[in-house]
Parts: C-alpha cells; structure tokens; sequence
C-alpha cells in the first residue's frame, strides 16, 4: 500500500494536523486496515519532506487518540477500532468545528487538550462503565 499524503505548507493547518487528518480519514474509512505497519517516522519525513518532529507529531496524536498502536523497536500499526469509537472520533479531533467555539456556551469544559497545548473549545469528555 502506498501512503501519498498531499500537504500543502500555504494551508492554516500546520504540516503535522494534515498528517494526523489524512491517516485518521484512511484509518476511518477503512483504507488502512487494522494491524497495517505504517512507514518508520525516519522514512514518512524523508519521503515527504519534512520534519522528522511533524510526523512525529502526527503519530503521537493518532496514538493518543487510539487509531494506531506503537510496538518497541517495531514501529507504529494501525490499531482495532470498533463503529462506536469511529462514530465519536471526530468529537474528540483537536480540528473540528464541531467542537464549537472558544467562549460558546453550550455546556461542558471549555478547554481541549493537545499536542501542542491547550485551545479554549468545548471539550467533551466520553465517559465508558
């Protein structure tokens, strides 16, 4: 399987947002199946051009967010998601409007935290017995 990326440095999103949005959209729609061993953070870089931080970045936010695992001295795999976790992915997403917007009333936490640091939004904390 071939991982083609298209990052566009004139974008809003920073570099390391597009990585993590075009590997959550595979993963999602299944295009990136489950145990699937994604490039070596060394390899994606070089292939793509960056930084070696931005896709670390990129893989540290897919981790934290539960789409791929991480094995010592493996590398990173695309982790078993089941429909329930897919149908409230996006509200966890650091970049989705969903999430309403600083200084919106709606309920709930008013901060979202992230990678690279703390946004005042809504941050909806998901609860599981």
């Amino acid at each position: 399987m071939e991982i083609v990326p298209e990052l566009d440095n004139r974008l809003k999103d920073p570099l390391y947002s597009q990585l993590y949005q075009y590997f959550k959209a595979e993963i999602e729609k299944s295009a990136l199946q489950r145990n699937t061993h994604l490039p070596s953070i060394r390899y994606l870089a070089d292939t793509l051009n960056v930084s070696h931080t931005t896709v670390q970045m990129a893989y540290q936010q897919l981790l934290a967010d539960g789409y791929i695992k991480s094995k010592e001295r493996s590398g990173y795999y695309v982790a078993e998601l089941d429909s329930d976790f897919i149908n409230s992915a996006d509200i966890r997403s650091p970049n989705t409007s969903s999430a309403g917007s600083a200084g919106e009333n709606t309920g709930g936490v008013l901060y979202d935290f992230f990678i690279t640091g703390c946004q005042q939004r809504k941050l909806v904390i998901l609860m599981t017995r």
